[in-house]
């Protein structure tokens, strides 16, 4: 069987569930807002502003 590009699982599932797209989105966006935070966070530590 030949290998499925991940692209066109991810085209199949946005079609199928747009539901499910955005709560990927919205679970891929808070981890990076997250680890944001984090890094802003030891920044300001090691600047001495926290």
């Amino acid at each position: 069987m030949d290998k499925v590009p991940l692209w066109a699982v991810v085209l199949v599932i946005a079609a199928a569930s747009p539901t499910l797209v955005r709560a990927f989105a919205r679970e891929l966006e808070r981890r990076v807002r997250v680890r944001t935070e984090a890094i802003i966070a030891r920044a300001k530590k090691d600047a001495g502003l926290g």
